[in-house]
């Protein structure tokens, strides 16, 4: 895989919190390589406590879910799992969904019903007579910019590129589900949202 540059990506940025760009720059500045070593280590240990022996789990949970967010317990094992495969291919369960609970008949039916309801916003701000032709004409080009997202999307994803199979290894999935959502997320660089 080839380095990314990202020099383009970043031509025109809308940085909220310039300060915390301001923090970062001087930690960079600071930090010893060896601390930054050290800190990617943890974080790698942090992120693969799913798939180390339970007590790595369980020790997360008590500092980010008890001490840091307060939870009382762990969600059970079975709830975690769904989170977890909602989290790696969510689409794909959404789509099984909708094809046995939501039929197309059933969207079709709220497309053309909020469709009947765009066009009576349009006639009524058309004919509005306390609204001024200017803003007319703005709520207009912003009812026109409106698009309704019913039931389920027109383009799933596409997730024949996530490599996890039957035969392999928890972990080894986990690695296959992270290097498919890594390259999807990277393929979306540069390009227009």
């Amino acid at each position: 895989m080839q380095p990314l540059d990202f020099r383009g990506c970043f031509s025109h940025t809308i940085v909220h919190e310039p300060s915390f760009l301001t923090g970062l720059n001087a930690f960079w500045k600071e930090a010893s390589l060896d601390d930054l070593k050290l800190w990617a280590r943890v974080h790698v240990v942090i992120g693969s406590t799913l798939e180390l022996p339970h007590e790595f789990d369980e020790t997360n949970f008590d500092f980010y879910g008890k001490t840091l967010s307060g939870q009382k317990e762990q969600r059970v094992r079975w709830k975690r799992g769904v989170s977890l495969v909602n989290g790696i291919c969510g689409e794909d369960v959404g789509r099984e969904y909708v094809k046995r609970h939501f039929p197309e008949t059933s969207k079709q039916r709220m497309e053309q019903l909020v469709g009947n309801l765009i066009d009576a916003y349009r006639v009524s701000i058309s004919n509005s007579t306390w609204l001024g032709d200017e803003t007319k004409a703005k709520a207009l080009e912003k009812l026109s910019k409106f698009v309704p997202k019913i039931g389920y999307t027109n383009h799933w994803r596409d997730y024949s590129a996530l490599d996890v199979r039957e035969d392999a290894g928890f972990a080894q999935n986990m690695r296959a589900a992270n290097l498919y959502e890594t390259g999807y997320q990277l393929a979306k660089v540069g390009k227009a949202v």
